[in-house]
């Protein structure tokens, strides 16, 4: 019996000193989860502690005190410990402990260390190497981003070709949706509603807006989303101006021209219609006559029903240009007219306007509303660009210009920060009629292998005397890299001038998510109006630029 227990015993020694010209008596497959710090109960090398995902062969002899770890540390250095009590063969993880020293202040493509199981007897190899990187430790979340792929920018360019229109993305105030309308040159471009404004919008901006008012007839034209009649000039005037306060975009809402309505009504046509030279319509249009579009005379609702549309819109989408209510327009510097006609009027004339010098009077009857019109040039949508994007961080020098044929916006210059890029981006996302944005903002490179960018001051600097020290305290901009150094490595700040250094310890002790970090220069061996450069160091001062 005894000589059987011997030779199994070397038997089992040989499988361990063969084992990897075999298969592994250990598979160890990945890591777990993060290092965490190994609480140390007395005074030794402060460690990391990872853990390995392992699987053990059946024919591995048994007892942890049989193994230990060994790993190589980025220096080359090689340490070995013990395999812990019940992570021998049986166990599905294994402790591997780093000492912490090994792996701070090394730049992150430097942290590479691996980790084997060995027989603690022979130091035979009994595993696979299992590597470690940065991505393994613990390191500072700073959240600045020196590399951000994007995407920059957003939405789909509209495709207007002078002479044309398009729909705007909209929604813009009260539920309006509107066409962009790109004149050919020199006229200016602009937007209008497509629909003619109801009952309840003005109702709901007009606190004396009465539809009813000096009214006679027995016609019933006050349901909320009936077109708005009884609106003199300037009532429809108060209503645009009311409008415009309500758009954040900062868009200005007027009457339109007697030549934008005419350009707009007929989509671009030359005939007097839309649709065609005559009056009569085969889908119909809200005039009173020999083709008269509802059953009974009234007004229709200033925006079809989608599921029984009774009007068709034009080409470019807007419905009621001609028939249903009047809508006025500017004719001069002082005059308005009517234009489109009504659901009163006979089909043979919708055309020419109705002139209006009393800008309080409704004219020859009260049928008549507003369709809001913006003007929305390059000069105008740059202009609300620029509004919107003030005031935000690292944004101010930021150049913009607008394509009223594509409503597409496109930015340029430099940022500090792709989050300032995003910030552009969501910002300009309020301005309802911005088809897209192109963002082209450069946000500078990282040199190879570097940590982090130094920006420009910010604020003022701040003069503290402790203890009789003059000290200025200065915030600089900075941007850190994507993946920085284990967590609890050392940042130096290097202060330089001709003949004169010092450095100090950040103040933050670890990269920050405030987006800059602070600079103390000791006045009495750094002196006043004399160039001071600064450099940021890992692990200890760099006494000079070169270091």
């Amino acid at each position: 019996m005894r000589l059987l227990r011997r030779v199994l015993s070397l038997i089992g020694f040989v499988l361990l000193a063969n084992a990897v010209e075999a298969a592994p008596l250990v598979q160890l497959s990945r890591w777990d989860r993060l290092a965490v710090d190994y609480p140390l109960r007395g005074p030794g090398i402060e460690q990391f502690r990872l853990v390995a995902v392992t699987r053990w062969a059946r024919e591995a002899p048994e007892g942890s005190q049989r193994y230990a770890v060994r790993v190589t540390l980025p220096n080359g250095q090689v340490v070995t410990h013990p395999v812990e009590p019940g992570q021998g063969p049986g166990g599905r993880t294994l402790a591997v402990l780093v000492p912490v020293a090994s792996v701070r202040n090394l730049r992150p493509d430097e942290v590479r260390l691996h980790a084997e199981v060995i027989d603690a007897a022979t130091n035979a190899v009994v595993s696979n190497l299992l590597k470690a990187t940065i991505a393994n430790f613990p390191t500072p979340k700073p959240g600045q981003s020196a590399i951000d792929p994007g995407p920059f920018g957003w939405g789909r360019p509209l495709s207007v070709s002078p002479g044309g229109a398009g729909p705007l993305p909209g929604p813009g105030p009260d539920g309006f949706r509107f066409v962009l309308v790109v004149p050919k040159p020199p006229e200016a471009a602009f937007a209008i509603a497509t629909t003619e404004a109801s009952i309840k919008q003005v109702a709901s901006r007009l606190d004396d807006y009465d539809s009813q008012a000096g009214r006679s007839d027995e016609f019933v034209l006050e349901a909320d989303a009936q077109p708005a009649i009884n609106l003199t000039p300037n009532q429809a005037q108060t209503y645009l101006s009311s409008l415009s306060k309500a758009d954040d975009s900062g868009l200005v809402y007027r009457l339109p021209t007697l030549e934008e309505w005419d350009f707009a009504a007929r989509a671009g046509q030359s005939t007097p219609f839309w649709w065609g030279g005559q009056p009569t319509h085969s889908e119909g249009a809200n005039f009173l006559g020999p083709e008269p579009a509802l059953a009974t005379d009234t007004t229709a609702p200033a925006l079809p029903a989608r599921s029984d549309p009774t009007f068709q819109g034009n080409p470019w989408g807007l419905f009621h240009t001609f028939g249903n209510v009047a809508e006025w327009a500017k004719a001069d510097a002082s005059g308005f007219v009517r234009l489109g006609g009504h659901f009163r009027t006979e089909p043979e004339t919708p055309l020419p306007g109705v002139s209006a010098d009393d800008p309080d009077s409704v004219g020859p009857d009260p049928y008549v509303g507003v369709r809001p019109v913006a003007s929305l040039t390059a000069e105008q949508g740059e202009a609300l660009a620029l509004a919107t994007l003030k005031d935000a961080p690292g944004l101010g020098d930021v150049k913009v210009a607008f394509d009223p044929g594509r409503a597409t916006l496109t930015l340029t210059g430099n940022v500090a920060e792709a989050s300032a890029r995003r910030e552009a981006d969501r910002r300009l996302s309020t301005l309802w009629f911005l088809s897209a944005v192109d963002n082209r903002l450069d946000t500078p490179s990282l040199p190879p292998r570097g940590l982090a960018v130094l920006g420009p001051v910010i604020g003022s600097p701040r003069r503290i005397t402790p203890l009789g020290k003059r000290l200025d305290e200065v915030s600089l901009a900075v941007r850190w890299a994507n993946r920085l150094p284990v967590k609890g490595s050392e940042w130096w700040v290097n202060l330089y001038q001709p003949g004169g250094y010092a450095a100090h310890r950040l103040a933050s002790e670890k990269p920050d998510a405030s987006g800059q970090i602070l600079v103390v220069i000791d006045r009495s061996r750094l002196p006043m109006n004399i160039p001071t450069t600064a450099a940021l160091s890992l692990g200890g001062p760099a006494p000079t630029l070169a270091d």
